[in-house]
């Protein structure tokens, strides 16, 4: 022995050993020795407990950072066009972290598997949908039994009708100057004219009440704003909620 030092060999891991430790390809490793996120002893030498607790340092560090929409993408195993999605979606601030994504995208799948939303900003809401057709099925059941008890008819029968009982008794009053004649002939061709004037005024007035009638309920119907089912019925049988 001359006394002259012996050098020693570091020890530690590879590079290939050091990626496949934390799951990272070599390349991305070497961006992050690069970058100043993970320390080695030398290009091919890393302490095993320096580079985990710089890579679980780095991860920390990331998940506070706002990512890119690539960043996220590849974080969650998603599109670009996804991510885009979910940003409107999931009503995340512009500075967002990757934590705060990460967590707000998993409440949002589980709210998807309960059926309460979905996935994408124009897909359909599953539970709105159900509520929908629930809605619909309920009111079709309560005009179809409203119709049984004679309590309802359609917009369109009932203005048929008022049209046809219109029409009739408007032909009634075009023959009753005739019809009086026939009938009174005693009276002279003034009081003829005069019963016609009172009677052209009263079905006048039948008239614009009747138009006045159905021009409020429907503006009643159209102000509302939950508006229910208008079931015409005895006055003493209670309406169709």
């Amino acid at each position: 022995m001359d006394g002259t030092p012996v050098a020693t060999k570091p020890t530690g891991v590879s590079h290939d050993a050091a990626a496949r430790l934390i799951g990272l390809p070599p390349a991305d490793l070497e961006r992050l020795v690069g970058a100043g996120r993970v320390r080695r002893n030398d290009r091919n030498n890393y302490s095993v407990p320096v580079l985990v607790g710089d890579y679980c340092a780095h991860l920390r560090d990331a998940d506070a950072m706002h990512p890119t929409q690539a960043e996220i993408a590849a974080h969650l195993d998603l599109s670009d066009r996804s991510i885009r999605e979910l940003e409107l979606k999931l009503a995340l601030p512009p500075d967002y972290s990757r934590a705060a994504f990460r967590i707000a995208y998993v409440r949002q799948l589980r709210e998807v598997a309960a059926g309460r939303a979905s996935v994408t900003a124009d897909a359909l809401d599953l539970a709105a949908e159900r509520a929908a057709l629930a809605k619909t099925q309920r009111e079709g059941l309560e005009i179809k039994n409203a119709v049984l008890r004679g309590q309802y008819a359609s917009i369109t029968l009932l203005a048929d009708v008022l049209a046809t009982a219109s029409q009739a008794v408007s032909e009634r009053f075009d023959h009753l100057p005739g019809d009086l004649k026939k009938a009174c002939p005693q009276l002279d061709d003034a009081g003829r004219d005069a019963v016609v004037a009172v009677i052209a005024a009263a079905r006048n007035e039948w008239v614009r009440a009747t138009a006045e009638l159905v021009r409020q309920r429907v503006a009643e119907y159209d102000e509302a704003d939950e508006p229910e089912l208008e079931l015409q019925g005895p006055a003493d049988e209670p309406r169709a909620d």
